[in-house]
């Protein structure tokens, strides 16, 4: 149970989107395996809120990824096409 459960507001798991399906698939994992045991035990963290629902991870192609707006130099053209994703974005959830 958590703060939203105890004040009985409803609310929406939060969607990561990513474009890294490695990522994905292992953080989606039922279980560690092979070299995955391997990786730090701050990203397993990501792993059990995935695997108790209070996170969902979804991918994104790369050319639709607009968190790139944000981490990458981008060309002028790159950087509008992001910048009117997020606008249009923005606009749905005011809907």
């Amino acid at each position: 149970m958590n703060l939203f459960d105890e004040l009985n507001i409803k609310y929406q798991v939060p969607i990561i989107y990513s474009d890294n399906q490695p990522a994905i698939r292992i953080a989606s994992a039922k279980s560690a395996k092979g070299r995955t045991r391997h990786i730090n035990v701050k990203y397993q963290f990501v792993r059990q809120l995935v695997k108790e629902d209070k996170i969902k991870i979804r991918y994104v192609s790369t050319e639709n990824n607009i968190a790139d707006l944000f981490t990458k130099a981008l060309s002028d053209t790159r950087f509008s096409y992001l910048m009117e994703k997020i606008n249009e974005t923005l606009k749905n959830l005011r809907n």
